[in-house]
């Protein structure tokens, strides 16, 4: 079996893969509790944040304007990639298996 590309940065287990809206960029969350951005085409990581805790899951927002993050214990992460922090953080008081969330902007 041949790698088709190669992204690297995580040191342990990565929980969730989520490609933006615009397919030009990627997430990855995982165990060492790095949210990583990347752009594709180039595998470069333009952006990290840090939390204190594992992240279990991810999702991006329709306009590509917000990343969410969740770790096991329910907090949730809100990371605006324009200006490469998080903005918000709050706990939801949840288990996470797993996070769907609808960024629908239909009515």
């Amino acid at each position: 079996m041949h790698n088709i590309t190669q992204f690297s940065g995580h040191q342990s287990t990565i929980r969730m893969i989520k490609i933006f809206n615009n397919d030009e960029n990627l997430i990855t969350v995982g165990d060492d509790g790095i949210c990583r951005l990347f752009d594709i085409e180039t595998q470069v990581c333009f952006n990290t944040s840090k939390f204190n805790k594992a992240l279990c899951s991810c999702q991006v927002s329709f306009d590509n304007n917000s990343i969410f993050t969740l770790t096991n214990d329910g907090d949730l992460n809100v990371i605006d990639p324009r200006v490469r922090k998080s903005v918000a953080s709050n706990s939801i008081n949840h288990i996470c298996t797993s996070m769907n969330i609808n960024f629908s902007n239909k009515q």
